[in-house]
């Protein structure tokens, strides 16, 4: 388990590290990041001199798995996009913030939960519900690989919207995906394949794609 991409809230540098392995032990905060706050779901990793939860930013707060109700409201910025382009867009309903201009198989770009954090903090999330003529509208803004966020980590070949957690309907696989496996368990938009979908592995480092009502 990696701590990547800190952020930083109110002076207080900090990372999330969510998952089973954490919760059991099986993770050491880094020398820069040395306090380790305990979540229900997760861990932060803080340069803090205080391990309370309630004293972390309302974002990673809320990351480890606390009632948004116990931590301080989040703050509304726009998605951070270091090293990539972020644009803007929307329709009658909604706003979309692209991150875009990752190469593939190369280390910038965001992993999965950095990208899904990135778009929390704007107060939205990745996309759900989407259809073939959304799937249009999005991928036209996009030039290089995205995460469309969906996934089948929780049950192997169920495909779920991980904002809302209901099973996509509209799922555009390219012929030979998904590849199947707990190695490859996040839906990707290939920028070579006319946007249709392949899976990968939690490590990928990509653009990703924000939603929100208007």
């Amino acid at each position: 388990m990696a701590c990547d991409e800190p952020l930083e809230v109110d002076g207080i540098r900090y990372c999330v590290v969510n998952g089973p392995i954490v919760i059991e032990g099986g993770f050491d905060c880094p020398p820069d990041l040395p306090t380790r706050v305990e979540g229900p779901t997760g861990v932060a990793c803080t340069d803090s001199s205080t391990s309370d939860p309630t004293e972390l930013p309302g974002d990673a707060c809320t990351d480890i798995g606390y009632e948004i109700a116990m931590c301080d409201p989040p703050v509304i910025a726009e998605p951070r996009c270091s090293g990539g382009v972020l644009t803007f867009d929307a329709t009658a309903e909604l706003e979309y913030a692209f991150c875009d201009g990752f190469p593939r198989d190369e280390t910038s770009g965001y992993t999965f939960e950095n990208a899904r954090r990135e778009c929390r903090r704007w107060a939205g999330d990745f996309p759900f519900g989407v259809d073939a003529a959304e799937w249009r509208f999005i991928s036209a803004h996009m030039s290089t690989d995205f995460f469309v966020g969906v996934t089948d980590a929780e049950t192997e070949g169920t495909w779920r919207w991980v904002a809302d957690g209901t099973e996509a309907e509209y799922q555009p696989w390219l012929e030979s995906h998904p590849l199947g496996g707990r190695s490859a368990n996040f839906a990707v938009g290939r920028s070579d394949s006319d946007w249709l979908w392949a899976d990968t592995g939690v490590s990928s480092t990509l653009g990703f794609v924000c939603r929100r009502a208007r």
